[in-house]
Protein backbone atom coordinates (compact mmCIF):
# COMPACT_ATOMS: atom_id res chain seq x y z
CA UNK A 1 0.00 0.00 0.00
CA UNK A 2 1.38 3.40 -1.00
CA UNK A 3 2.39 5.72 1.79
CA UNK A 4 0.39 8.97 2.28
CA UNK A 5 3.42 11.01 1.22
CA UNK A 6 3.77 9.06 -2.02
CA UNK A 7 0.06 9.44 -2.77
CA UNK A 8 0.35 13.20 -2.24
CA UNK A 9 3.29 13.38 -4.61
CA UNK A 10 1.42 11.45 -7.31
CA UNK A 11 -1.70 13.58 -6.81
CA UNK A 12 0.35 16.78 -7.06
CA UNK A 13 1.98 15.51 -10.25
CA UNK A 14 -1.38 14.65 -11.82
CA UNK A 15 -3.13 17.88 -10.85
CA UNK A 16 -0.14 19.97 -11.83
CA UNK A 17 0.11 18.17 -15.16
CA UNK A 18 -3.57 18.86 -15.87
CA UNK A 19 -3.22 22.56 -14.99
CA UNK A 20 -0.04 22.85 -17.05
CA UNK A 21 -1.65 21.10 -20.01
CA UNK A 22 -4.72 23.36 -19.93
CA UNK A 23 -2.69 26.57 -19.74
CA UNK A 24 0.00 25.51 -22.19
CA UNK A 25 -2.50 23.95 -24.55
CA UNK A 26 -4.61 27.09 -24.75
CA UNK A 27 -1.60 29.30 -25.45
CA UNK A 28 -0.23 26.84 -28.04
CA UNK A 29 -3.53 26.57 -29.91
CA UNK A 30 -3.82 30.37 -29.91
CA UNK A 31 -0.35 30.49 -31.47
CA UNK A 32 -1.39 28.00 -34.14
CA UNK A 33 -4.43 30.17 -34.80
CA UNK A 34 -2.09 33.06 -35.67
CA UNK A 35 0.40 31.05 -37.74
CA UNK A 36 -1.88 28.95 -39.94
CA UNK A 37 -3.76 31.87 -41.55
CA UNK A 38 -0.37 33.44 -42.34
CA UNK A 39 0.83 30.24 -43.98
CA UNK A 40 -2.34 29.95 -46.07
CA UNK A 41 -2.24 33.58 -47.17
CA UNK A 42 1.25 33.54 -48.68
CA UNK A 43 0.15 32.21 -52.07
CA UNK A 44 -2.52 34.93 -52.33
CA UNK A 45 -0.03 37.78 -52.06
CA UNK A 46 0.57 39.87 -55.16
CA UNK A 47 3.34 42.34 -54.53
CA UNK A 48 3.12 45.48 -56.65
CA UNK A 49 5.82 48.08 -57.21
CA UNK A 50 5.48 51.26 -55.23
CA UNK A 51 4.31 54.23 -57.30
CA UNK A 52 4.60 57.36 -55.16
CA UNK A 53 2.87 59.49 -57.77
CA UNK A 54 0.04 57.18 -58.76
CA UNK A 55 -2.21 57.51 -55.74
CA UNK A 56 -5.68 58.94 -55.67
CA UNK A 57 -5.72 62.36 -54.02
CA UNK A 58 -8.42 63.85 -51.84
CA UNK A 59 -7.55 62.50 -48.39
CA UNK A 60 -5.24 64.81 -46.45
CA UNK A 61 -3.22 62.83 -43.92
CA UNK A 62 -1.58 63.81 -40.64
CA UNK A 63 1.05 61.61 -39.01
CA UNK A 64 0.64 61.52 -35.22
CA UNK A 65 3.71 60.44 -33.24
CA UNK A 66 3.66 59.98 -29.44
CA UNK A 67 7.10 60.03 -27.83
CA UNK A 68 8.50 59.47 -24.38
CA UNK A 69 12.26 59.16 -23.78
CA UNK A 70 12.78 58.68 -27.55
CA UNK A 71 15.46 61.32 -28.19
CA UNK A 72 17.69 58.83 -30.01
CA UNK A 73 15.10 57.82 -32.62
CA UNK A 74 12.42 60.47 -33.07
CA UNK A 75 14.40 62.80 -35.33
CA UNK A 76 14.90 60.21 -38.04
CA UNK A 77 11.29 59.05 -37.75
CA UNK A 78 9.85 62.56 -38.16
CA UNK A 79 12.08 63.34 -41.13
CA UNK A 80 10.94 60.17 -42.90
CA UNK A 81 7.30 61.21 -42.44
CA UNK A 82 7.92 64.74 -43.67
CA UNK A 83 9.59 63.27 -46.77
CA UNK A 84 6.84 60.71 -47.37
CA UNK A 85 4.78 63.14 -49.45
CA UNK A 86 6.42 66.59 -49.57
CA UNK A 87 3.97 69.47 -49.39
CA UNK A 88 1.01 67.26 -48.46
CA UNK A 89 -0.36 66.77 -44.96
CA UNK A 90 1.62 67.28 -41.79
CA UNK A 91 3.23 65.66 -38.77
CA UNK A 92 2.27 66.15 -35.13
CA UNK A 93 4.67 64.89 -32.44
CA UNK A 94 3.29 64.78 -28.91
CA UNK A 95 6.09 64.68 -26.33
CA UNK A 96 6.02 64.52 -22.55
CA UNK A 97 6.61 68.03 -21.21
CA UNK A 98 9.19 66.68 -18.72
CA UNK A 99 11.32 65.17 -21.49
CA UNK A 100 13.53 68.03 -22.78
CA UNK A 101 15.91 65.80 -24.77
CA UNK A 102 13.10 64.30 -26.85
CA UNK A 103 11.52 67.74 -27.31
CA UNK A 104 14.84 69.09 -28.61
CA UNK A 105 15.32 66.13 -30.96
CA UNK A 106 11.77 66.47 -32.31
CA UNK A 107 12.06 70.21 -32.89
CA UNK A 108 15.37 69.61 -34.66
CA UNK A 109 13.54 67.63 -37.36
CA UNK A 110 11.82 70.76 -38.76
CA UNK A 111 12.38 70.99 -42.52
CA UNK A 112 11.28 74.61 -42.89
CA UNK A 113 7.93 73.74 -44.48
CA UNK A 114 5.92 74.42 -41.34
CA UNK A 115 4.31 70.98 -41.54
CA UNK A 116 5.75 69.73 -38.22
CA UNK A 117 4.13 70.57 -34.88
CA UNK A 118 5.65 69.49 -31.57
CA UNK A 119 3.12 69.41 -28.74
CA UNK A 120 4.25 69.41 -25.11
CA UNK A 121 1.93 67.08 -23.21
CA UNK A 122 1.55 66.88 -19.43
CA UNK A 123 -1.55 64.70 -19.24
CA UNK A 124 -1.36 61.66 -16.93
CA UNK A 125 -2.22 58.21 -18.26
CA UNK A 126 0.61 57.36 -20.65
CA UNK A 127 0.51 56.92 -24.41
CA UNK A 128 -3.26 56.58 -24.79
CA UNK A 129 -3.98 59.81 -22.94
CA UNK A 130 -1.29 61.66 -24.91
CA UNK A 131 -2.74 60.50 -28.23
CA UNK A 132 -6.26 61.51 -27.26
CA UNK A 133 -5.05 64.94 -26.15
CA UNK A 134 -3.25 65.43 -29.47
CA UNK A 135 -6.34 64.36 -31.44
CA UNK A 136 -7.92 67.74 -30.65
CA UNK A 137 -5.45 69.54 -32.96
CA UNK A 138 -5.80 67.17 -35.93
CA UNK A 139 -7.64 68.93 -38.76
CA UNK A 140 -7.28 66.37 -41.57
CA UNK A 141 -9.72 63.65 -42.58
CA UNK A 142 -7.17 60.89 -41.98
CA UNK A 143 -4.69 60.50 -39.13
CA UNK A 144 -1.91 57.90 -39.05
CA UNK A 145 -0.38 56.84 -35.74
CA UNK A 146 3.28 55.81 -35.68
CA UNK A 147 5.80 55.12 -32.94
CA UNK A 148 8.75 57.44 -32.46
CA UNK A 149 11.17 54.81 -33.81
CA UNK A 150 9.19 54.15 -37.03
CA UNK A 151 10.73 54.97 -40.42
CA UNK A 152 8.11 55.06 -43.17
CA UNK A 153 8.52 54.28 -46.88
CA UNK A 154 8.27 57.13 -49.42
CA UNK A 155 5.45 55.35 -51.28
CA UNK A 156 3.34 54.53 -48.24
CA UNK A 157 0.44 56.96 -48.71
CA UNK A 158 -0.88 55.99 -52.19
CA UNK A 159 -2.18 52.52 -51.23
CA UNK A 160 -3.44 53.89 -47.92
CA UNK A 161 -5.48 56.53 -49.72
CA UNK A 162 -6.75 53.89 -52.13
CA UNK A 163 -7.94 51.74 -49.23
CA UNK A 164 -9.88 54.67 -47.79
CA UNK A 165 -11.30 55.44 -51.24
CA UNK A 166 -12.50 51.83 -51.34
CA UNK A 167 -14.46 52.34 -48.13
CA UNK A 168 -12.07 51.46 -45.30
CA UNK A 169 -12.43 53.24 -41.96
CA UNK A 170 -9.12 51.96 -40.56
CA UNK A 171 -6.01 50.92 -42.51
CA UNK A 172 -3.15 48.96 -40.96
CA UNK A 173 0.14 48.81 -42.84
CA UNK A 174 2.82 46.18 -42.18
CA UNK A 175 5.82 46.69 -39.92
CA UNK A 176 9.36 45.51 -40.64
CA UNK A 177 11.24 44.78 -37.40
CA UNK A 178 14.85 45.98 -37.40
CA UNK A 179 17.54 44.63 -35.11
CA UNK A 180 21.32 44.84 -35.03
CA UNK A 181 22.15 41.12 -34.78
CA UNK A 182 20.71 39.27 -37.80
CA UNK A 183 20.86 35.79 -36.28
CA UNK A 184 19.80 36.68 -32.72
CA UNK A 185 16.95 34.51 -31.47
CA UNK A 186 14.81 37.46 -30.38
CA UNK A 187 15.29 39.09 -33.78
CA UNK A 188 14.15 36.07 -35.79
CA UNK A 189 11.28 35.44 -33.39
CA UNK A 190 10.09 39.05 -33.57
CA UNK A 191 10.22 39.02 -37.38
CA UNK A 192 8.13 35.85 -37.37
CA UNK A 193 5.55 37.44 -35.06
CA UNK A 194 5.24 40.65 -37.10
CA UNK A 195 5.16 38.95 -40.51
CA UNK A 196 2.66 36.29 -39.44
CA UNK A 197 0.37 38.90 -37.92
CA UNK A 198 0.34 41.02 -41.08
CA UNK A 199 -0.08 38.15 -43.55
CA UNK A 200 -2.68 36.29 -41.53
CA UNK A 201 -5.04 39.28 -41.36
CA UNK A 202 -4.62 40.76 -44.83
CA UNK A 203 -7.79 42.09 -46.43
CA UNK A 204 -10.84 44.07 -45.34
CA UNK A 205 -13.22 43.00 -42.62
CA UNK A 206 -15.79 44.29 -40.15
CA UNK A 207 -14.64 41.59 -37.73
CA UNK A 208 -12.15 41.67 -34.87
CA UNK A 209 -8.61 42.67 -35.86
CA UNK A 210 -5.83 43.29 -33.38
CA UNK A 211 -4.27 46.55 -34.53
CA UNK A 212 -0.61 47.35 -34.09
CA UNK A 213 0.56 50.30 -32.04
CA UNK A 214 2.25 51.76 -35.12
CA UNK A 215 1.38 52.11 -38.79
CA UNK A 216 -2.38 52.54 -38.36
CA UNK A 217 -4.47 55.13 -40.22
CA UNK A 218 -7.94 56.16 -39.04
CA UNK A 219 -10.80 58.34 -40.20
CA UNK A 220 -10.46 61.18 -37.71
CA UNK A 221 -14.22 61.59 -37.31
CA UNK A 222 -14.62 57.94 -36.34
CA UNK A 223 -11.80 58.20 -33.80
CA UNK A 224 -13.53 61.14 -32.16
CA UNK A 225 -16.88 59.34 -32.25
CA UNK A 226 -15.54 56.41 -30.18
CA UNK A 227 -13.70 58.67 -27.73
CA UNK A 228 -10.13 58.22 -28.94
CA UNK A 229 -7.64 56.15 -27.01
CA UNK A 230 -8.05 55.03 -23.43
CA UNK A 231 -5.11 55.07 -21.00
CA UNK A 232 -4.50 51.32 -21.40
CA UNK A 233 -1.12 49.62 -21.71
CA UNK A 234 -2.34 48.19 -25.04
CA UNK A 235 -4.48 51.11 -26.12
CA UNK A 236 -4.32 49.90 -29.74
CA UNK A 237 -6.21 46.62 -29.14
CA UNK A 238 -8.70 48.32 -26.86
CA UNK A 239 -9.38 50.87 -29.60
CA UNK A 240 -9.67 48.11 -32.20
CA UNK A 241 -12.40 46.40 -30.19
CA UNK A 242 -14.36 49.62 -29.74
CA UNK A 243 -14.05 50.40 -33.45
CA UNK A 244 -15.25 46.89 -34.30
CA UNK A 245 -18.22 47.31 -31.98
CA UNK A 246 -19.01 50.53 -33.88
CA UNK A 247 -19.02 48.63 -37.19
CA UNK A 248 -15.74 49.97 -38.61
CA UNK A 249 -14.33 48.45 -41.80
CA UNK A 250 -10.69 47.56 -41.14
CA UNK A 251 -8.23 46.93 -43.95
CA UNK A 252 -4.86 45.26 -43.33
CA UNK A 253 -2.46 45.95 -46.20
CA UNK A 254 -0.09 43.02 -46.72
CA UNK A 255 2.61 44.83 -48.67
CA UNK A 256 6.09 44.03 -47.30
CA UNK A 257 7.54 46.51 -49.82
CA UNK A 258 5.68 49.25 -47.93
CA UNK A 259 6.50 47.97 -44.45
CA UNK A 260 7.43 50.61 -41.88
CA UNK A 261 10.81 50.02 -40.26
CA UNK A 262 10.54 49.76 -36.49
CA UNK A 263 13.19 48.95 -33.93
CA UNK A 264 12.43 45.91 -31.82
CA UNK A 265 13.75 44.81 -28.41
CA UNK A 266 17.46 44.12 -28.77
CA UNK A 267 17.87 42.12 -25.57
CA UNK A 268 15.94 39.56 -23.55
CA UNK A 269 15.30 42.08 -20.77
CA UNK A 270 13.92 44.64 -23.22
CA UNK A 271 11.73 41.96 -24.82
CA UNK A 272 10.48 41.00 -21.36
CA UNK A 273 9.45 44.58 -20.56
CA UNK A 274 7.65 44.88 -23.88
CA UNK A 275 5.71 41.64 -23.39
CA UNK A 276 4.81 42.49 -19.78
CA UNK A 277 3.25 45.69 -21.07
CA UNK A 278 1.37 43.88 -23.85
CA UNK A 279 0.11 41.07 -21.65
CA UNK A 280 -1.00 43.33 -18.84
CA UNK A 281 -2.78 45.46 -21.40
CA UNK A 282 -4.72 42.38 -22.50
CA UNK A 283 -5.71 41.76 -18.90
CA UNK A 284 -6.85 45.37 -18.53
CA UNK A 285 -9.04 45.05 -21.62
CA UNK A 286 -10.39 41.73 -20.39
CA UNK A 287 -11.41 43.39 -17.12
CA UNK A 288 -13.20 46.29 -18.86
CA UNK A 289 -15.58 43.91 -20.63
CA UNK A 290 -15.38 45.85 -23.92
CA UNK A 291 -15.13 42.53 -25.74
CA UNK A 292 -18.64 41.65 -24.54
CA UNK A 293 -20.07 44.55 -26.55
CA UNK A 294 -19.26 42.87 -29.85
CA UNK A 295 -22.45 42.44 -31.95
CA UNK A 296 -22.24 38.63 -32.37
CA UNK A 297 -21.18 35.66 -30.25
CA UNK A 298 -18.52 34.72 -32.80
CA UNK A 299 -16.98 38.18 -32.62
CA UNK A 300 -17.05 38.09 -28.82
CA UNK A 301 -15.15 34.81 -28.89
CA UNK A 302 -12.67 36.22 -31.42
CA UNK A 303 -12.10 39.18 -29.12
CA UNK A 304 -11.77 37.34 -25.83
CA UNK A 305 -9.58 34.56 -27.27
CA UNK A 306 -6.28 36.48 -27.40
CA UNK A 307 -7.11 38.31 -24.17
CA UNK A 308 -7.02 35.01 -22.27
CA UNK A 309 -3.63 33.92 -23.64
CA UNK A 310 -1.66 35.62 -20.81
CA UNK A 311 -3.87 33.79 -18.30
CA UNK A 312 -3.11 30.48 -20.00
CA UNK A 313 0.63 31.14 -20.06
CA UNK A 314 0.64 32.25 -16.43
CA UNK A 315 -1.29 29.12 -15.40
CA UNK A 316 1.22 26.93 -17.21
CA UNK A 317 4.18 28.77 -15.67
CA UNK A 318 2.82 28.56 -12.13
CA UNK A 319 1.90 24.88 -12.51
CA UNK A 320 5.24 23.94 -14.05
CA UNK A 321 7.32 24.24 -10.86
CA UNK A 322 5.31 21.97 -8.50
CA UNK A 323 4.61 19.59 -11.38
CA UNK A 324 8.30 19.21 -12.18
CA UNK A 325 9.17 18.73 -8.51
CA UNK A 326 6.46 16.09 -8.09
CA UNK A 327 7.50 14.28 -11.28
CA UNK A 328 11.12 14.14 -10.14
CA UNK A 329 10.05 12.88 -6.71
CA UNK A 330 7.70 10.26 -8.16
CA UNK A 331 10.16 9.10 -10.79
CA UNK A 332 7.52 9.07 -13.54
CA UNK A 333 5.53 11.58 -15.57
CA UNK A 334 1.74 11.58 -16.09
CA UNK A 335 0.64 10.71 -19.62
CA UNK A 336 -1.18 14.05 -19.69
CA UNK A 337 2.15 15.75 -20.36
CA UNK A 338 2.30 14.09 -23.78
CA UNK A 339 -0.27 16.64 -24.96
CA UNK A 340 1.89 19.76 -24.41
CA UNK A 341 4.90 17.86 -25.75
CA UNK A 342 3.05 17.13 -28.98
CA UNK A 343 1.75 20.69 -29.23
CA UNK A 344 5.28 22.03 -28.76
CA UNK A 345 6.50 20.03 -31.75
CA UNK A 346 3.53 21.16 -33.83
CA UNK A 347 4.02 24.84 -33.03
CA UNK A 348 7.76 24.66 -33.69
CA UNK A 349 7.22 23.00 -37.07
CA UNK A 350 4.71 25.66 -38.11
CA UNK A 351 7.05 28.39 -36.82
CA UNK A 352 9.77 27.17 -39.18
CA UNK A 353 7.40 26.77 -42.14
CA UNK A 354 5.98 30.29 -41.76
CA UNK A 355 9.42 31.84 -41.30
CA UNK A 356 10.78 30.16 -44.43
CA UNK A 357 7.78 31.36 -46.46
CA UNK A 358 7.55 34.93 -45.15
CA UNK A 359 11.09 36.05 -44.27
CA UNK A 360 12.24 36.64 -47.90
CA UNK A 361 9.37 39.12 -48.42
CA UNK A 362 10.92 41.24 -45.65
CA UNK A 363 14.40 41.08 -47.12
CA UNK A 364 15.62 38.37 -44.74
CA UNK A 365 17.11 35.18 -46.12
CA UNK A 366 16.07 32.09 -44.10
CA UNK A 367 19.66 30.88 -43.77
CA UNK A 368 20.72 27.90 -41.70
CA UNK A 369 22.02 30.22 -38.96
CA UNK A 370 18.67 32.00 -38.71
CA UNK A 371 16.71 28.74 -38.72
CA UNK A 372 18.92 27.39 -35.94
CA UNK A 373 18.37 30.62 -33.99
CA UNK A 374 14.63 30.30 -34.58
CA UNK A 375 14.47 26.70 -33.34
CA UNK A 376 16.86 27.00 -30.41
CA UNK A 377 15.41 30.38 -29.55
CA UNK A 378 12.00 28.83 -28.95
CA UNK A 379 13.02 27.96 -25.39
CA UNK A 380 14.13 31.45 -24.27
CA UNK A 381 11.39 33.14 -26.31
CA UNK A 382 8.52 31.18 -24.81
CA UNK A 383 10.18 31.34 -21.38
CA UNK A 384 10.21 35.14 -21.66
CA UNK A 385 6.57 35.07 -22.80
CA UNK A 386 5.52 32.88 -19.87
CA UNK A 387 7.46 35.02 -17.41
CA UNK A 388 5.93 38.18 -18.86
CA UNK A 389 2.43 36.74 -18.56
CA UNK A 390 3.01 35.73 -14.95
CA UNK A 391 4.41 39.13 -14.00
CA UNK A 392 1.58 40.84 -15.89
CA UNK A 393 -0.98 38.92 -13.84
CA UNK A 394 0.84 39.91 -10.63
CA UNK A 395 1.00 43.57 -11.70
CA UNK A 396 -2.67 43.58 -12.64
CA UNK A 397 -3.73 42.02 -9.34
CA UNK A 398 -1.59 44.45 -7.34
CA UNK A 399 -2.78 47.53 -9.21
CA UNK A 400 0.48 48.47 -10.98
CA UNK A 401 -0.41 50.24 -14.23
CA UNK A 402 2.62 52.44 -14.96
CA UNK A 403 3.82 52.73 -18.56
CA UNK A 404 7.34 51.47 -19.21
CA UNK A 405 8.87 52.20 -22.60
CA UNK A 406 10.82 49.63 -24.59
CA UNK A 407 14.51 50.47 -24.83
CA UNK A 408 15.68 51.43 -28.33
CA UNK A 409 19.11 51.83 -29.82
CA UNK A 410 20.27 55.16 -31.21
CA UNK A 411 19.50 55.66 -34.88
CA UNK A 412 20.81 59.10 -35.61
Amino acid sequence: MARPGARLVHLTARLGAVAFTIGFGYAALARVGVLLPALRSVHKRHSRPVDPGGAPDGHAVTFLVPARQEHSTIGRALRSMLACRPGDGGVVAVVDSDDPRTITAAEGAHDGSGRLRVLHDASPGGKGAALTAALTVIDTEIVGVFDADSVVRPGLLPPVRQAFADGADVVQVPVRPCWNRPAAWHGTRTLLDYAAWSSGRAGTTTGVVRLSGTGVFFRTSLLRAVGGWRPSLTEDFDLALRLTAAGARITVVDRPDLATDEQVPHSASSLLRQRIRWHQGFLEILATGVWWRMPTTRMRMSAVGPLLVPVGRALAAVAAVPTLAAVLAAGSAPLTLLVPAGLSCLVLAIDVAVFVRLAPSYGVRPSLARLVALVLGAVPFYTVSATASTLAVVRQLTGQHDWETTEHAASE
